[in-house]
């Protein structure tokens, strides 16, 4: 058994550090999924404040 781990599992410190890495992972790939969204967001509001009539908007509001 390695010195100086609590536990009766000698693993359990090296699954709980990799189970947090990868906790943070996931939080990181969403934190980028939302920036990506909101972006869109974004790009999607400016996209439809065109003049009216204009060909100018990507997105016709009046459908």
């Amino acid at each position: 058994m390695v010195s100086g781990v609590s536990g009766s599992d000698p693993g359990s410190a090296g699954a709980k550090l990799s189970f947090d890495i990868q906790v943070a992972t996931v939080k990181k790939a969403l934190d980028a999924q939302k920036q990506q969204g909101d972006a869109a967001l974004q790009l999607l509001q400016s996209a439809t404040k065109a003049e009216p009539g204009s060909p100018g908007g990507l997105i016709d509001t009046k459908a």
